[in-house]
């Protein structure tokens, strides 16, 4: 049982639900998350008024062997997202203040964004720049907040006639890294050290012995053996964790702009 697939589900209803019956059986799952550890298969099936088969298939389609491990893994990340949230909360906010809240959250924003500013490095982002104009394809891999901050990057390269792909890093196939070559670029988002997974190193050991130039742009310096960057770009604040995606949004809009520069 991995815990990490609790987030493989939430992005499977976000993203993925395919049909009527197995709208039910996620709603039938989700008004119950309070009490996971008690559910049975027969009552999700009940509450859905679907077969018990139909729900356990849909489980696995999710990502968990058993739906022993799906409610395991559902109830203890539940708790640990609370308790880590809760935890952060009272120690940033003053209690029941929502003007100190937004104050709080607007400064540490701003403060991401004057890190990026600060440290901006011209001739590194015209490199990378330039790298992506070269290049026969383009591939960005990183979680959802990073590729959707790169959207129009992406799009930007597309009209250019640069190939571009986005995998989402619990949804990619290794097998396309294995096909990269010399001329390729891939673009490695690494919000924080702490979010690098194995399924990500082993893509990227892939495409660097396939020969293609990996490029990280991240908050905190990434190093693995195996692993070589032909660039690493830092961005934001170290540390900072998610109030990094405010500078990432803003590095993007920074790359998608040069583009179209004659560099």
């Amino acid at each position: 049982m991995r815990e990490s697939n609790f987030f493989t589900f939430v992005e499977y209803l976000n993203a993925q639900v395919a049909n009527s019956n197995e709208y039910c059986i996620a709603k039938a799952i989700i008004s119950n998350v309070d009490r996971m550890m008690m559910l049975s298969l027969e009552e999700i099936a009940d509450q859905a008024s679907i077969s018990v088969a139909s729900v356990s298939r849909f489980v696995k389609k999710t990502g968990f062997d058993s739906f022993a491990d799906f409610k395991l893994a559902m109830y203890l990340q539940m708790n640990d997202i609370v308790k880590m949230r809760g935890m952060l909360n009272s120690s940033r906010f003053k209690k029941n203040d929502v003007a100190n809240l937004v104050d709080t959250m607007y400064q540490s924003g701003q403060a991401n964004l004057k890190g990026t500013y600060d440290s901006l490095d011209k001739a590194k982002l015209e490199v990378l720049v330039r790298s992506l104009k070269n290049a026969s394809s383009v591939t960005f891999l990183g979680d959802y907040h990073a590729l959707a901050s790169f959207y129009l990057v992406q799009l930007d390269l597309m009209a250019h006639k640069i190939p571009c792909y986005s995998f989402y890093n619990r949804d990619y196939a290794r097998q396309s890294f294995r096909q990269l070559g010399p001329f390729d670029l891939v673009i490695y988002f690494s919000v924080t050290t702490n979010f690098n997974n194995p399924d990500d190193l082993q893509a990227l050991e892939s495409a660097c012995k396939q020969g293609a130039r990996l490029i990280c742009l991240g908050q905190d310096e990434f190093i693995h053996d195996g692993l070589e960057f032909f660039l690493f770009y830092r961005y934001g604040r170290k540390d900072s964790c998610n109030d990094g995606y405010y500078s990432l949004f803003l590095l993007a809009n920074i790359i998608s702009n040069m583009l179209y520069l004659d560099l």
